[in-house]
């Protein structure tokens, strides 16, 4: 009785013919490749600072978003470790203040909060 899983008889393909190509040589030449000398290659500029310019500096200074935060919190709760700094936030395309500090409700309850605020508008961004 066969069950179906036999293997055929092992039957070898034709060996494979190489085409003839009359024009090809066996071994072909590499073109000499030249720089054009009506475009000479530019020499790379030296690094430079991205310049802040006027209107890209912050209409709302640090004191005031050091301001802004402070009344933000309640009286009763101790801020400390406040970090702030100018940033240009990739991702919104625009200048922001970013805050960073720590809370202190209590002595056993604290916690870290960090936000965005836009440099032109003051608003909150996240």
């Amino acid at each position: 009785m066969k069950s179906g899983f036999e293997q055929p008889a092992f039957n070898p393909p034709d060996p494979i013919e190489k085409p003839e190509f009359p024009n090809v040589p066996e071994k072909p030449t590499v073109p000499e490749i030249t720089l054009p000398t009506a475009n000479p290659t530019h020499e790379p500029k030296p690094y430079t600072l991205f310049p802040i310019r006027k209107a890209c500096r912050p209409a709302i200074t640090k004191g005031e978003v050091e301001e802004m935060i402070l009344a933000s919190v309640p009286p009763d709760v101790h801020v400390h470790n406040l970090r702030i700094s100018l940033f240009y936030a990739n991702w919104l395309g625009i200048w922001t203040w970013f805050v960073q500090y720590d809370l202190n409700i209590c002595p056993e309850i604290g916690y870290t909060v960090s936000s965005y605020i836009d440099a032109m508008t003051g608003e909150v961004v996240t």
